[in-house]
């Protein structure tokens, strides 16, 4: 929902619609990207964003990060590497 609205496109939700007309539609899509860090974030950010935005710099805490949101976008039929 979000990502149809900040790029002029009518959003829905389950109880509103509403849409930004001010947006250039015609521009590039302005990337999503989230911030997460537990399974549930990392799940909306795998099925919903363009990207996840970490700040840990373990590298096994950030390959099960990375791993969590993969499987959502995949589950969404996604391409997490695209």
């Amino acid at each position: 929902m979000l990502k149809d609205f900040m790029n002029g496109r009518e959003s829905s939700g389950t109880a509103s619609s509403c849409s930004c007309p001010g947006r250039a539609t015609e521009l590039a899509d302005i990337p999503l990207y989230v911030a997460a860090y537990g399974p549930k974030a990392l799940a909306v950010a795998g099925r919903a964003s363009d990207g996840v935005i970490i700040q840990l710099a373990d590298p096994v805490i950030i390959e099960w990060l990375m791993a969590t949101a993969r499987e959502a976008a995949e589950a969404e039929g996604r391409d997490p590497l695209r």
